[in-house]
Protein backbone atom coordinates (compact mmCIF):
# COMPACT_ATOMS: atom_id res chain seq x y z
CA UNK A 1 0.00 0.00 0.00
CA UNK A 2 1.45 3.36 -0.92
CA UNK A 3 2.12 5.72 2.14
CA UNK A 4 -0.74 8.47 0.84
CA UNK A 5 -3.27 5.31 0.66
CA UNK A 6 -1.84 4.45 3.68
CA UNK A 7 -2.01 7.71 6.14
CA UNK A 8 -5.26 8.13 4.38
CA UNK A 9 -6.82 5.20 5.80
CA UNK A 10 -5.06 5.96 9.40
CA UNK A 11 -7.18 9.75 9.40
CA UNK A 12 -10.28 7.32 8.95
CA UNK A 13 -9.48 4.76 11.59
CA UNK A 14 -8.61 7.68 14.12
CA UNK A 15 -11.53 9.08 13.40
CA UNK A 16 -13.65 6.14 14.29
CA UNK A 17 -11.61 5.38 17.37
CA UNK A 18 -10.00 1.89 16.32
CA UNK A 19 -6.24 3.21 15.63
CA UNK A 20 -4.22 1.10 17.35
CA UNK A 21 -1.09 2.20 19.76
CA UNK A 22 1.43 1.86 16.96
CA UNK A 23 -0.68 3.39 13.93
CA UNK A 24 -1.49 6.34 16.34
CA UNK A 25 1.97 6.92 16.57
CA UNK A 26 2.14 6.60 13.14
CA UNK A 27 -0.11 9.36 12.38
CA UNK A 28 1.71 11.02 14.73
CA UNK A 29 4.75 11.17 12.87
CA UNK A 30 3.79 11.73 9.74
CA UNK A 31 1.64 15.13 11.24
CA UNK A 32 5.02 15.95 12.71
CA UNK A 33 7.12 15.44 9.59
CA UNK A 34 4.52 17.74 7.72
CA UNK A 35 3.98 20.42 9.74
CA UNK A 36 5.23 22.99 6.85
CA UNK A 37 3.43 20.82 4.12
CA UNK A 38 0.64 22.71 2.45
CA UNK A 39 -0.33 19.43 0.58
CA UNK A 40 -0.32 17.76 3.78
CA UNK A 41 -3.11 14.66 3.24
CA UNK A 42 -6.29 14.78 4.83
CA UNK A 43 -8.45 12.81 3.94
CA UNK A 44 -11.70 13.57 2.22
CA UNK A 45 -14.31 15.01 3.85
CA UNK A 46 -17.44 13.36 2.92
CA UNK A 47 -16.20 9.44 3.76
CA UNK A 48 -15.89 10.73 7.65
CA UNK A 49 -18.65 13.11 8.14
CA UNK A 50 -20.72 10.51 10.03
CA UNK A 51 -18.14 9.44 12.53
CA UNK A 52 -18.47 13.06 14.05
CA UNK A 53 -21.88 14.26 15.45
CA UNK A 54 -23.40 17.05 14.92
CA UNK A 55 -23.74 18.03 18.23
CA UNK A 56 -20.44 17.31 18.72
CA UNK A 57 -18.91 20.50 17.75
CA UNK A 58 -20.84 24.02 16.84
CA UNK A 59 -19.83 25.63 13.65
CA UNK A 60 -18.29 28.55 15.64
CA UNK A 61 -16.19 26.38 17.93
CA UNK A 62 -15.25 24.56 14.53
CA UNK A 63 -14.04 27.79 12.85
CA UNK A 64 -12.10 28.85 16.05
CA UNK A 65 -10.27 25.07 15.98
CA UNK A 66 -9.71 25.65 12.21
CA UNK A 67 -8.15 28.97 12.64
CA UNK A 68 -5.83 28.34 16.00
CA UNK A 69 -4.31 25.07 14.00
CA UNK A 70 -3.91 27.11 10.81
CA UNK A 71 -1.83 29.28 12.93
CA UNK A 72 -0.17 26.63 14.95
CA UNK A 73 0.93 24.57 11.46
CA UNK A 74 1.84 27.64 9.11
CA UNK A 75 0.42 27.10 5.79
CA UNK A 76 1.35 29.67 3.93
CA UNK A 77 0.26 28.48 0.05
CA UNK A 78 -2.90 26.27 0.33
CA UNK A 79 -6.25 27.58 1.09
CA UNK A 80 -8.69 25.16 2.34
CA UNK A 81 -12.30 25.94 1.60
CA UNK A 82 -13.28 26.11 5.97
CA UNK A 83 -17.21 24.96 6.12
CA UNK A 84 -15.85 21.39 4.22
CA UNK A 85 -12.97 21.08 6.71
CA UNK A 86 -14.24 22.21 10.11
CA UNK A 87 -14.10 18.76 11.79
CA UNK A 88 -11.43 17.54 10.07
CA UNK A 89 -9.42 20.28 11.37
CA UNK A 90 -10.68 19.43 14.92
CA UNK A 91 -9.05 15.82 14.21
CA UNK A 92 -5.69 17.31 13.05
CA UNK A 93 -5.98 19.47 16.15
CA UNK A 94 -6.35 16.20 18.36
CA UNK A 95 -3.17 14.71 16.57
CA UNK A 96 -0.56 17.88 16.66
CA UNK A 97 -1.64 18.22 20.28
CA UNK A 98 -1.32 14.19 21.31
CA UNK A 99 -4.28 13.91 23.00
CA UNK A 100 -4.63 17.24 24.54
CA UNK A 101 -8.39 18.29 23.90
CA UNK A 102 -8.80 21.12 21.91
CA UNK A 103 -11.17 22.61 23.87
CA UNK A 104 -8.13 23.17 26.68
CA UNK A 105 -6.48 25.03 23.82
CA UNK A 106 -9.83 27.36 23.21
CA UNK A 107 -10.58 27.80 27.06
CA UNK A 108 -7.72 27.22 28.97
CA UNK A 109 -6.32 30.54 30.96
CA UNK A 110 -3.01 31.87 30.45
CA UNK A 111 -0.68 30.08 32.26
CA UNK A 112 2.00 32.19 31.39
CA UNK A 113 0.83 35.14 32.98
CA UNK A 114 1.05 33.40 36.40
CA UNK A 115 3.74 35.08 38.69
CA UNK A 116 4.83 33.11 41.50
CA UNK A 117 6.31 36.18 43.23
CA UNK A 118 2.51 36.98 43.87
CA UNK A 119 0.96 37.06 47.61
CA UNK A 120 -2.48 35.33 46.67
CA UNK A 121 -3.67 31.68 46.02
CA UNK A 122 -5.80 32.29 43.06
CA UNK A 123 -8.81 30.56 41.04
CA UNK A 124 -8.83 31.71 37.20
CA UNK A 125 -12.16 30.65 35.44
CA UNK A 126 -12.57 30.36 31.80
CA UNK A 127 -12.81 33.96 31.02
CA UNK A 128 -10.08 34.68 32.66
CA UNK A 129 -11.51 36.53 35.95
CA UNK A 130 -9.39 36.26 38.58
CA UNK A 131 -10.94 35.37 42.47
CA UNK A 132 -8.74 35.50 45.59
CA UNK A 133 -8.31 32.37 47.66
CA UNK A 134 -8.49 33.08 51.20
CA UNK A 135 -6.63 29.77 53.01
CA UNK A 136 -8.50 30.73 56.11
CA UNK A 137 -12.06 30.89 54.35
CA UNK A 138 -14.38 28.23 54.73
CA UNK A 139 -17.63 28.57 51.94
CA UNK A 140 -18.76 28.10 48.50
CA UNK A 141 -17.75 29.17 45.44
CA UNK A 142 -20.07 29.10 42.54
CA UNK A 143 -18.25 28.37 39.23
CA UNK A 144 -19.62 28.93 35.65
CA UNK A 145 -20.09 24.71 35.82
CA UNK A 146 -20.65 24.34 39.17
CA UNK A 147 -19.34 25.09 42.79
CA UNK A 148 -16.54 24.52 44.58
CA UNK A 149 -16.19 23.75 48.34
CA UNK A 150 -13.69 25.56 50.18
CA UNK A 151 -12.35 24.06 53.60
CA UNK A 152 -9.20 26.55 54.12
CA UNK A 153 -6.62 24.91 51.91
CA UNK A 154 -8.36 22.33 50.56
CA UNK A 155 -10.94 23.28 47.51
CA UNK A 156 -13.37 20.59 46.37
CA UNK A 157 -15.42 21.03 42.81
CA UNK A 158 -18.26 19.54 41.89
CA UNK A 159 -20.24 20.34 38.71
CA UNK A 160 -23.67 19.20 37.29
CA UNK A 161 -23.96 15.20 35.77
CA UNK A 162 -25.89 17.56 32.87
CA UNK A 163 -23.35 19.21 31.40
CA UNK A 164 -22.07 18.78 27.88
CA UNK A 165 -19.16 20.69 27.57
CA UNK A 166 -15.79 21.25 29.15
CA UNK A 167 -15.26 24.21 31.53
CA UNK A 168 -11.89 25.00 32.83
CA UNK A 169 -10.73 26.55 35.69
CA UNK A 170 -7.05 27.44 36.94
CA UNK A 171 -5.56 27.47 40.54
CA UNK A 172 -2.65 29.32 41.05
CA UNK A 173 -0.41 28.83 44.18
CA UNK A 174 2.43 31.09 44.41
CA UNK A 175 5.72 30.57 46.21
CA UNK A 176 5.56 29.88 50.14
CA UNK A 177 2.27 28.06 49.94
CA UNK A 178 0.20 24.66 49.12
CA UNK A 179 -2.83 24.01 48.01
CA UNK A 180 -5.38 20.62 47.96
CA UNK A 181 -7.93 20.36 45.08
CA UNK A 182 -10.25 17.70 44.21
CA UNK A 183 -11.69 17.31 40.79
CA UNK A 184 -15.17 16.67 40.22
CA UNK A 185 -14.00 12.73 39.88
CA UNK A 186 -12.88 12.73 42.99
CA UNK A 187 -9.43 12.71 42.21
CA UNK A 188 -7.30 15.22 44.87
CA UNK A 189 -4.59 17.26 44.01
CA UNK A 190 -1.85 18.62 46.44
CA UNK A 191 -0.03 21.52 44.73
CA UNK A 192 3.35 22.89 45.56
CA UNK A 193 4.59 26.29 46.00
CA UNK A 194 4.99 28.06 42.22
CA UNK A 195 2.24 25.52 40.55
CA UNK A 196 -0.42 26.42 38.33
CA UNK A 197 -3.27 23.46 37.73
CA UNK A 198 -5.31 24.17 34.87
CA UNK A 199 -8.81 21.54 34.73
CA UNK A 200 -12.67 21.02 34.08
CA UNK A 201 -14.74 22.00 36.63
CA UNK A 202 -16.75 18.92 35.59
CA UNK A 203 -15.34 15.88 34.04
CA UNK A 204 -17.47 14.75 30.78
CA UNK A 205 -18.66 11.34 30.21
CA UNK A 206 -18.34 12.00 26.47
CA UNK A 207 -14.88 12.85 26.80
CA UNK A 208 -12.38 9.78 26.09
CA UNK A 209 -9.38 11.00 28.63
CA UNK A 210 -10.02 13.50 31.72
CA UNK A 211 -7.65 16.16 30.75
CA UNK A 212 -5.58 18.51 33.07
CA UNK A 213 -2.54 20.81 32.39
CA UNK A 214 0.10 21.74 34.90
CA UNK A 215 3.05 23.53 35.50
CA UNK A 216 5.33 23.72 38.72
CA UNK A 217 5.01 20.08 41.22
CA UNK A 218 2.22 18.58 42.11
CA UNK A 219 1.01 15.38 43.71
CA UNK A 220 -1.73 13.33 41.71
CA UNK A 221 -4.18 10.72 43.57
CA UNK A 222 -5.83 9.65 40.86
CA UNK A 223 -9.50 8.20 41.28
CA UNK A 224 -9.71 5.20 38.65
CA UNK A 225 -11.82 4.99 35.53
CA UNK A 226 -10.82 2.61 33.33
CA UNK A 227 -12.88 4.08 30.23
CA UNK A 228 -11.54 7.31 30.86
CA UNK A 229 -8.04 7.47 31.74
CA UNK A 230 -6.39 10.45 33.50
CA UNK A 231 -3.68 12.64 31.15
CA UNK A 232 -1.32 15.28 32.98
CA UNK A 233 -0.41 17.89 30.28
CA UNK A 234 3.05 19.36 30.09
CA UNK A 235 4.91 21.69 27.86
CA UNK A 236 7.04 19.01 27.09
CA UNK A 237 5.55 15.60 28.28
CA UNK A 238 2.24 13.78 29.65
CA UNK A 239 1.94 11.26 32.15
CA UNK A 240 -1.24 8.76 31.27
CA UNK A 241 -2.75 6.30 34.43
CA UNK A 242 -5.94 4.70 34.96
CA UNK A 243 -5.53 4.99 38.63
CA UNK A 244 -2.57 5.84 40.67
CA UNK A 245 -0.78 7.80 42.75
CA UNK A 246 2.59 9.70 41.47
CA UNK A 247 4.21 13.00 41.56
CA UNK A 248 5.32 15.55 38.80
CA UNK A 249 7.65 18.04 38.83
CA UNK A 250 7.96 20.26 36.06
CA UNK A 251 9.35 24.14 37.14
CA UNK A 252 10.71 26.24 33.92
CA UNK A 253 13.38 27.01 35.20
CA UNK A 254 14.44 22.98 35.68
CA UNK A 255 16.64 21.13 33.25
CA UNK A 256 14.28 18.00 33.61
CA UNK A 257 10.37 17.27 33.64
CA UNK A 258 10.40 14.17 36.65
CA UNK A 259 7.32 11.46 37.67
CA UNK A 260 7.66 9.59 40.23
CA UNK A 261 5.27 6.87 40.97
CA UNK A 262 4.25 6.23 44.18
CA UNK A 263 1.64 3.46 43.49
CA UNK A 264 -0.08 1.78 40.57
CA UNK A 265 1.49 1.88 36.78
CA UNK A 266 2.04 5.33 34.72
CA UNK A 267 3.20 5.73 30.88
CA UNK A 268 5.64 8.96 30.98
CA UNK A 269 5.89 10.23 27.09
CA UNK A 270 8.14 13.23 26.14
CA UNK A 271 6.56 15.45 23.42
CA UNK A 272 10.20 16.69 22.47
CA UNK A 273 10.26 17.18 18.63
CA UNK A 274 13.38 19.51 18.04
CA UNK A 275 15.44 17.59 15.40
CA UNK A 276 12.62 14.44 14.94
CA UNK A 277 8.99 13.46 15.23
CA UNK A 278 9.67 10.91 17.42
CA UNK A 279 7.86 10.70 20.87
CA UNK A 280 9.80 9.01 23.60
CA UNK A 281 7.52 6.89 26.48
CA UNK A 282 9.11 5.09 29.45
CA UNK A 283 6.45 2.59 31.74
CA UNK A 284 7.13 3.44 35.44
CA UNK A 285 6.14 0.91 38.15
CA UNK A 286 6.21 1.83 42.02
CA UNK A 287 9.25 3.17 43.33
CA UNK A 288 10.51 4.40 39.99
CA UNK A 289 11.65 8.09 38.58
CA UNK A 290 10.80 9.27 35.25
CA UNK A 291 12.84 12.13 33.59
CA UNK A 292 12.53 13.68 30.66
CA UNK A 293 15.71 16.18 29.50
CA UNK A 294 14.42 19.36 28.29
CA UNK A 295 17.81 20.16 26.25
CA UNK A 296 18.23 16.99 24.43
CA UNK A 297 14.68 15.31 24.48
CA UNK A 298 16.56 11.97 26.11
CA UNK A 299 14.11 10.35 29.05
CA UNK A 300 15.73 7.46 31.82
CA UNK A 301 13.66 6.22 34.61
CA UNK A 302 15.80 4.60 38.16
CA UNK A 303 15.14 3.55 41.43
CA UNK A 304 14.51 5.88 43.80
CA UNK A 305 12.55 6.38 47.44
CA UNK A 306 9.16 7.68 46.59
CA UNK A 307 8.89 9.40 50.06
CA UNK A 308 11.76 11.82 49.34
CA UNK A 309 10.16 13.31 46.56
CA UNK A 310 6.47 13.46 48.26
CA UNK A 311 7.94 14.85 51.75
CA UNK A 312 6.55 17.78 50.48
CA UNK A 313 3.37 17.19 50.76
CA UNK A 314 3.88 16.98 54.63
CA UNK A 315 5.59 20.31 55.06
CA UNK A 316 9.26 18.37 55.24
CA UNK A 317 12.13 19.27 53.13
CA UNK A 318 14.69 16.37 52.05
CA UNK A 319 17.70 16.33 49.90
CA UNK A 320 19.33 13.26 48.85
CA UNK A 321 22.44 14.09 46.83
CA UNK A 322 21.46 17.70 46.28
CA UNK A 323 23.43 20.33 44.85
CA UNK A 324 23.70 23.58 47.17
CA UNK A 325 22.36 25.58 44.26
CA UNK A 326 19.40 23.76 43.64
CA UNK A 327 18.61 23.64 47.48
CA UNK A 328 18.52 27.51 47.62
CA UNK A 329 16.08 27.04 44.36
CA UNK A 330 13.93 25.35 46.60
CA UNK A 331 14.16 27.27 49.84
CA UNK A 332 13.44 30.24 47.60
CA UNK A 333 10.09 28.39 46.39
CA UNK A 334 9.21 27.21 49.85
CA UNK A 335 9.63 30.49 51.65
CA UNK A 336 8.93 33.18 48.74
CA UNK A 337 12.11 34.45 48.89
CA UNK A 338 14.78 35.58 46.66
CA UNK A 339 18.54 34.24 47.63
CA UNK A 340 21.96 35.37 45.94
CA UNK A 341 24.96 33.52 46.73
CA UNK A 342 28.60 34.62 46.67
CA UNK A 343 29.63 31.48 48.20
CA UNK A 344 30.77 29.98 44.85
CA UNK A 345 32.66 27.30 46.54
CA UNK A 346 29.85 25.39 48.22
CA UNK A 347 27.87 26.49 45.04
CA UNK A 348 28.34 22.42 43.67
CA UNK A 349 28.69 20.83 46.67
CA UNK A 350 25.76 18.09 47.46
CA UNK A 351 24.24 17.26 50.63
CA UNK A 352 22.00 14.85 52.31
CA UNK A 353 19.48 16.74 55.02
CA UNK A 354 16.10 16.69 56.54
CA UNK A 355 14.03 20.00 57.77
CA UNK A 356 10.27 19.71 59.29
CA UNK A 357 10.89 23.77 60.66
CA UNK A 358 8.80 26.53 58.85
CA UNK A 359 11.50 28.89 58.96
CA UNK A 360 14.03 29.62 56.87
CA UNK A 361 16.61 30.83 59.35
CA UNK A 362 16.76 27.72 60.93
CA UNK A 363 17.83 25.74 57.43
CA UNK A 364 20.41 28.61 56.84
CA UNK A 365 22.32 28.16 60.16
CA UNK A 366 22.57 24.74 60.04
CA UNK A 367 24.42 25.50 56.81
CA UNK A 368 26.39 28.71 58.67
CA UNK A 369 27.44 26.22 62.13
CA UNK A 370 27.94 23.18 59.95
CA UNK A 371 29.58 24.38 56.71
CA UNK A 372 30.87 28.15 57.69
CA UNK A 373 28.65 29.87 55.33
CA UNK A 374 27.32 33.39 56.66
CA UNK A 375 24.33 35.57 55.32
CA UNK A 376 22.43 39.02 55.66
CA UNK A 377 18.83 38.65 55.53
CA UNK A 378 16.81 42.12 54.63
CA UNK A 379 12.94 41.22 54.75
CA UNK A 380 12.49 38.61 51.69
CA UNK A 381 15.71 39.16 50.03
CA UNK A 382 18.80 36.74 51.82
CA UNK A 383 22.59 37.11 50.56
CA UNK A 384 25.10 34.55 51.37
CA UNK A 385 28.82 34.72 51.41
Amino acid sequence: MERQEYIHELMIKFAAGTCTEQELQNLLNHFRENEDNPDIIIPDYNKIEHLFPEESLGDEASRRIFLEIKKNIKHKQKRLRLKKYYRVAALIALLLSVGIVVRVLLNKPDLEAFDPHSEHITLVNEKGEVQIIDPEAVKIINTAAGTADQNRTTMVFSGSSDDTKLVYNTIRVPYGKTFRIVLSDGTAVDLNAGTSVTFPVNFIESEPNRNVTMVGEAFFDVTKDVKHPFVVHTDEMYVKVLGTAFNVSNYPESKTSDVVLVRGAVTLTGKYDKESPIFNSVNLSPGEKGSFYKENGQMEKQKVISGIYTAWIKGELVFRDTSFENILIMLERKFNVKIINHNKEIAKEVFDASFKEDKIEVILNYFKSTYGITYIRDKNNIIIN
